[in-house]
């Protein structure tokens, strides 16, 4: 199964939503290891050994009680962790769908095999640029052409492929040539995702970051390419459009990180503590607690959004933007302009 082939062209101010009305999105950081160190990356250090795979798959179970549809796996680099394929079997048994967030530098036919056979279907593969210098540069460690010939095996394998380009100061002008190469590779969709100020990104923020004349000029470009390439060409975080959909966060959205912490959104942080912890308490106890509930985002009243008509819609944006930026959750989004 897979909803890749069914994506459409169009923009969100969230990074990560749910994929339908019919449950929740699980974007589940099973290692925190990397091969890379790329300087956009947000991922930051657990503090703690995560769970083991005997409550992994506990948790796996657990999902079923919550209607998880979908999983998004993660890291760290996901083909790194020595039971990826049992962890996906698994999901694959109890009918979640699972997608694959990597950086495509260490698969083997063998691996992409060896996943295919347990269910997986969706591979999201980060591509930051269309040549060997600018991807490099982008990510020190990685072989542009090793990647790319990683991500043509998995394709010919029938692996649904979405790339993710993460426009900075120094791959933005490779927009349209990276567009173009996913088409070659054919790819099922594209999405160019905003720069997330968390981690490694927040210390190169400065010399990262688009201004806002860059990213308007960005977001032309984009739509212009969409009448151009073959393929959905997808965006969040870059126009400054309002969300189609209420802020999932904790409802149709969840995070758990590497350490085994449970988090409304992966950006929406809660201090580690018992009563977000999966490695000790189940993941239904955890999420419907009343502890937990009562940290979700809720329409926001104050002045700036309390007269907008969207604010049962966006109820006042994304809260994770909010943290990493130090700014109060009655706060807008500051991605938004009818605010201002």
């Amino acid at each position: 199964m897979s909803v890749k082939s069914n994506r459409i062209n169009e923009d969100s101010v969230c990074c990560f939503r749910s994929i339908s009305s019919k449950g929740i999105r699980v974007c589940w950081e099973i290692l925190a290891k990397c091969n890379l160190s790329c300087h956009h990356c947000m991922v930051y250090s657990p503090i703690r050994k995560g769970p083991s795979l005997s409550r992994m798959l506990q948790i796996v179970e657990e999902m079923t009680r919550i209607n998880v549809h979908k999983v998004l796996i993660s890291g760290g680099e996901p083909f790194l962790f020595p039971f990826l394929e049992e962890l996906c079997f698994a999901l694959y048994e109890k009918g979640i769908l699972v997608d694959i967030n990597t950086n495509a530098t260490q698969f083997t036919i063998e691996k992409l095999e060896g996943l295919k056979k347990m269910g997986v279907t969706e591979l999201t593969i980060s591509l930051d640029g269309s040549s060997k210098e600018i991807y490099e540069k982008c990510r020190p460690n990685a072989n542009w052409f090793q990647v790319i010939e990683n991500i043509s095996n998995a394709v010919k394998l029938g692996f649904d492929v979405d790339i993710v380009f993460v426009p900075t100061k120094l791959n933005q002008h490779q927009l349209e040539e990276t567009a173009n190469l996913s088409c070659n590779l054919n790819c099922k969709s594209l999405t160019v995702a905003g720069l997330v100020r968390f981690e490694k990104a927040h210390q190169n923020w400065h010399s990262l970051a688009l201004d806002k004349m860059e990213l308007q000029n960005l977001y032309s470009r984009i739509k212009k390419l969409r009448s151009e390439i073959s393929i959905p060409l997808r965006s969040n975080r870059i126009a400054t459009s309002l969300p189609p959909t209420p802020c999932g966060a904790g409802e149709s959205v969840l995070g758990i990180d590497a350490a085994g912490y449970v988090h409304p959104c992966p950006l929406y942080i809660l201090q580690p503590s018992l009563q977000n912890d999966v490695i000790y308490r189940p993941l239904e106890e955890i999420v419907y607690s009343s502890e937990f509930q009562s940290l979700l985002p809720q329409v926001n009243s104050m002045n700036n959004c309390s007269s907008c008509p969207h604010n049962s819609t966006c109820k006042g944006g994304c809260f994770g933007v909010k943290q990493m930026l130090g700014l109060s959750f009655k706060n807008p989004d500051p991605i938004c302009e009818i605010s201002f």
